[in-house]
């Protein structure tokens, strides 16, 4: 399978406490590479690129991005709460990471905190001595034998993290991941599951015909080769001077097969005699 090369530059730099006297600074990478794929881009009906123009609701004129600024609404005005004071206001540190505790890594695999989409790896940050940046032993092997503990004991430290201005939470993993979290109050509570009642004789039917056929145990290559077909599409149609849009295409109306059959047995029992005969 191929990846996108490592991460050479820090998302962010954390320090993290272990204890009072113990501190250590790690470096935060990004593991996943956003830029790659097609993208497809905003242009006027001649071919310009188009911006995001930002504009005051109120008079409609256009606002300089320079002259932008970003404020809290209340119920006498917007005002200005910079991060400083946020720090100050919950007496944080920024660039910090504080552990709130070590929980069962089971917390995070049930559903109990919800992750936001964001994963970070963690590593010792290098210490500047003189001119150069070198390796840090002691910060090294800290952080490892953190990691390892938590190996051993089948728990995440949950973290509090701040860059700058609010706190969010996150789990650092014994693999070195660590993956920030949703807030509770973000999380919608789960939609309401309707209790089903199948019959075992289905239900092993499924297992024998659909499920252990198609069990796959080597990680399988989801490296994107459709962007580069996409994009390989695209310049095509551009060397031949195609750069009118295509007539509109009506999506065909569908239905489920399962929804015009009552007869789960019968359904399934035709579905695999047309499976064996292809």
């Amino acid at each position: 399978m191929a990846h996108a090369s490592p991460a050479s530059r820090p998302f962010a730099t954390l320090f993290l406490r272990l204890s009072p006297l113990i501190e250590v600074e790690i470096a935060t990478f990004s593991t996943v590479d956003k830029a790659t794929g097609v993208k497809r881009n905003q242009y006027s009906p001649e071919g310009n690129p188009v911006g995001n123009q930002q504009y005051d609701k109120v008079t409609g004129e256009v606002v300089d991005r320079s002259q932008v600024v970003s404020k809290i609404a209340t119920e006498h005005g917007p005002v200005f709460v910079e991060d400083h004071e946020i720090e100050s206001l919950f007496e944080i540190d920024p660039n910090s990471m504080t552990i709130r505790g070590y929980q069962p890594l089971t917390l995070i695999e049930d559903g109990t905190y919800v992750p936001n989409g964001t994963t970070l790896t963690v590593e010792a940050a290098k210490k500047k001595v003189g001119s150069k940046k070198v390796e840090n032993k002691t910060g090294q092997q800290v952080l490892a034998g953190l990691l390892t503990a938590m190996e051993q004991e089948g728990v995440f430290a949950l973290c509090e993290i701040t860059t700058r201005g609010v706190p969010k939470p996150a789990a650092l993993h014994p693999d070195g991941r660590l993956i920030l979290l949703n807030f509770d109050d973000q999380v919608r509570e789960p939609r309401p599951t309707v209790d089903v009642e199948v019959p075992d004789a289905a239900v092993q039917q499924i297992v024998n015909a659909f499920v252990k056929p198609n069990i796959i145990n080597d990680p399988v290559d989801l490296t994107d080769v459709r962007s580069g077909l996409i994009q390989e599409y695209a310049d095509e149609k551009a060397a031949r001077g195609d750069f009118d849009a295509p007539a509109p295409v009506e999506l065909a109306q569908r239905e489920s097969s399962v929804g015009n059959n009552d007869d789960l047995m019968a359904l399934l029992t035709a579905s695999i005699a047309e499976t064996v005969a292809s």
